[in-house]
C-alpha cells in the first residue's frame, strides 16, 4: 500500500485528475484497486472542499437565496429587468444549488426572481427594493454553469 496517499492525491488533483478517473490512474500508474481506492478517497475529499470554498465566495459576493426550503448561491448580483411572463418589473439573478447533481463539471442554473415593494421606484437605496430574504419564485433557466471557472454553457 502507498505511505502518502494524501500528498500522492494533492499532486494528481494539481494536475488534473478526479476520483472519476479511477480505471485511468490504475492503468496509468499501475495501482492496485485498493491504493486507487484510497487515493480517489481523498481526490472526493478534495473536490469536495473545492466545492465548498467555491460556494463560500460565491455566497459572501453575491449572497444566497431561500425558496422552498432549497438555498440557491447567487452568482451573480440582482438586476432588474421587466420579465413578460409576470408582466412587470422585477429584480433577478443567475444561481445554482450547492446539492444538484454536477454533470462534466458543469451544475443547472436557476433564475431567482423578487418582487419589488411599493414604491421601489423613488428608492435610493437598491438595498430597500425588494424583501432580499424572500424571493418570490425560482425557475429553471436551462442552462448550467461551471462552478469552477465560472463559465456558463
Amino acid at each position: 500500500m502507498l505511505k502518502d496517499v494524501q500528498s500522492i492525491a494533492a499532486a494528481l488533483y494539481d494536475g488534473g485528475w478526479r476520483a472519476s478517473d479511477r480505471d485511468e490512474l490504475i492503468q496509468e500508474y499501475d495501482l492496485t484497486s485498493d491504493e486507487a481506492d484510497a487515493i480517489c478517497e481523498q481526490l472526493r475529499d478534495y473536490e469536495d472542499r473545492q466545492i465548498d470554498m467555491t460556494l463560500e465566495k460565491l455566497a459572501a459576493q453575491f449572497g444566497t437565496a431561500t425558496y422552498e426550503g432549497k438555498t440557491y448561491f447567487l452568482i451573480q448580483d440582482a438586476y432588474c429587468d421587466y420579465i413578460s411572463t409576470y408582466d412587470r418589473t422585477m429584480y433577478t439573478a443567475l444561481a445554482i444549488l450547492a446539492d444538484d447533481p454536477r454533470d462534466d463539471d458543469y451544475q443547472p442554473l436557476y433564475t431567482v426572481l423578487w418582487q419589488p415593494v411599493e414604491g421601489w421606484e423613488s428608492m435610493e437605496d437598491e438595498g430597500d427594493v425588494c424583501e432580499w430574504d424572500t424571493p418570490c419564485d425560482v425557475k429553471a433557466a436551462y442552462v448550467s454553469y461551471n462552478i469552477d471557472t465560472g463559465r456558463i454553457a
